[in-house]
């Protein structure tokens, strides 16, 4: 079962100015203590060492430090790290054993089989209230004023991606396709809901849920129906939010929009162009229809588009109290629709958008650039997290049989989220930052700092490589 209202709020940090303290060990502490919360719901199997914290600490050191596998991180440590004082060890090994206690609180370092073993048992469900500690924590810092719309809501991007994906491997929570050879393969989806920033590129990813057979049964999962799990349960833990979806042509259908009034939501989705809406457009604009006149932005709206070749090219028009489609005839809504007009005389669509908000002419371009930052999620969320240099989400970190696969995916968009914050509001993380000319030069610097030179804490960690303390890579 999901962390109750009482173990999370014994997480909340009291009120008030954090200071210039790196965020990273509270962010961490936060986890800890989730990790032995969940405990009394796991306990340790007999013949196991290990506890849940160790193995946590354990993931979140390999994805927070982008380590490409588990086995490369634990190369690091090698066969002697165990505790074990007595048995010899090399200088890499040594400071590696002294920096996870430090920075990461482990006790004892496990295999990465046991590791993956005591992480199978654990239910994707229940590691899924990860994400709103962190969020219940950083309500001290105000994310929500950081993120919503002038007019207070949040832009909450929705979207499936595949992070595994197999023609022999396979476990019991696999989405199973079969292909017209005869042939099978496996793999693992997942649905992330995001908040993103109206005028910069910044995201905090705040829940994620699997697509697959839920409990091994044999019917596939689908992303819908992922995506209103994940729906339902954001409402739960936001229940003050008011949200503004932001999704693909997939989203919007009766069902979706049904879901999204009863759950108190405003939504923005993109509907497939040459379609529906696109079809009345054009009979209007022949028929000389006021409504179906184009709409030049104000230069307050052509500057604010991030894009120069957007800058003074784009033109809108909108279409109130519309249907979404012929099979509702209850539903409906505004229908906007932009376009640009190229440097040849001619003209490209480039969407039209369905929302049950209130939108007057002179706010469209407004509008359309809310619904244009649904790209945010692919961009600046899928892409890096599959980067090879980055979290390398594809990669096989573990499968198992029932539950690894899940919680591995949950552990990275964790560490995803505690980089997010930290780039946010850490100052130190941002000194680092703007040292490396990349975020992938960053990580580097990073795993070597980590490696070869001993830390005492999060502060000596981020103030030695914001100062030009980087070990050789040799040493």
């Amino acid at each position: 079962m999901p962390m109750n209202k009482k173990d999370r709020k014994s997480l909340s940090p009291p009120r008030g100015k954090l200071g210039k303290q790196p965020l990273m060990p509270q962010l961490l502490q936060v986890c800890r203590g989730f990790f032995q919360a969940l405990e009394e719901r796991y306990p340790m199997a007999e013949q196991s060492q290990y506890s849940l914290r160790d193995c946590q600490a354990l993931f979140m050191a390999t994805f927070l430090f982008k380590f490409p596998s588990l086995s490369s991180f634990l190369g690091a440590l090698n066969a002697n790290f165990r505790n074990q004082e007595s048995l010899p060890c090399d200088g890499i090994a040594r400071r590696v054993r002294a920096n996870l206690r430090g920075l990461f609180g482990l006790q004892r370092a496990p295999c990465d089989t046991t590791a993956r073993r005591r992480l199978d048992e654990v239910a994707t469900v229940d590691l899924q209230g990860l994400f709103a500690a962190l969020l219940g924590w950083l309500e001290c810092l105000q994310w929500r004023q950081f993120f919503q719309l002038p007019t207070g809501e949040l832009l909450l991007l929705i979207d499936g991606t595949q992070v595994f994906h197999s023609q022999s491997l396979n476990c019991a929570h696999c989405y199973v396709k079969e292909h017209r050879d005869g042939t099978k393969s496996w793999s693992h989806q997942v649905v992330v809901a995001t908040v993103v920033h109206p005028q910069s590129n910044r995201a905090l990813i705040l829940g994620m849920e699997p697509i697959g057979r839920a409990d091994g049964r044999r019917k596939n999962d689908s992303e819908m129906a992922a995506a209103k799990r994940l729906l339902r349960r954001l409402r739960e833990q936001h229940p003050d939010v008011n949200f503004v979806v932001v999704a693909d042509a997939l989203y919007a259908n009766g069902p979706m929009v049904r879901l999204c009034q009863q759950l108190c939501m405003s939504y923005l989705l993109r509907v497939k162009p040459g379609k529906g809406q696109s079809g009345l457009f054009a009979y209007m604009a022949r028929r000389g229809y006021a409504e179906a006149r184009w709409h030049a932005p104000s230069q307050i709206d052509a500057a604010a588009e991030r894009n120069p070749r957007d800058c003074g090219t784009l033109r809108y028009r909108l279409l109130p109290c519309q249907r979404l489609n012929g099979s509702h005839d209850d539903l409906y809504g505004t229908v906007l629709q932009c376009e640009r007009r190229t440097k040849t005389g001619g003209s490209k669509l480039l969407g039209e958008w369905f929302t049950n908000l209130e939108v007057q002419p002179s706010q469209v371009a407004k509008f359309v650039r809310y619904a244009r930052r649904r790209w945010l999620i692919e961009n600046c969320i899928f892409k890096t997290l599959k980067a090879l240099n980055g979290m390398n989400l594809e990669h096989n970190f573990g499968h198992g049989q029932h539950n690894v696969c899940n919680n591995l995916t949950v552990f990275m968009l964790t560490a995803a989220l505690m980089d997010q914050i930290s780039l946010i509001w850490c100052d130190d993380f941002q000194a680092v930052r703007q040292r490396s000319t990349t975020a992938a030069a960053q990580w580097e610097r990073q795993r070597i700092h980590f490696s070869d030179r001993l830390v005492a804490d999060w502060i000596d960690f981020y103030r030695g490589m914001s100062h030009g303390f980087d070990p050789p890579a040799t040493a």
